[in-house]
């Protein structure tokens, strides 16, 4: 969905301010700490896998949480950086994954 229809269809997932509330989830959504967790698992697993490099294929929310894991920027930023669309983005960070908390 775009900003725009989630502040039509959800307009308490956004503070006063406009900003996206993090713990906001949507009826029937998964919360941000589940997310954090699936992302997690998913970049251990890659992690483990004895190949060079791996191909993921995902939306925009999905990269911001994984940089945030990643420590490449803050939790406040996943909802406000736009990530380019159609184009690669290398995560060579995720080779030294290790253990991540949420």
């Amino acid at each position: 969905m775009s900003r725009a229809r989630v502040q039509e269809d959800f307009p308490q997932a956004f503070s006063p301010s406009g900003a996206f509330d993090p713990e906001f989830a949507p009826p029937g959504g998964e919360t941000f700490e589940d997310f954090c967790t699936r992302i997690s698992e998913f970049l251990s697993d890659v992690q483990r896998r004895p190949v060079k490099s791996a191909l993921i294929v995902t939306h925009n929310g999905w990269i911001r949480t994984a940089r945030y894991l990643l420590g490449q920027i803050s939790k406040t930023d996943i909802f406000e950086e736009d990530e380019p669309h159609l184009q690669p983005m290398l995560l060579e960070e995720a080779r030294r994954f290790g253990h991540l908390t949420v």
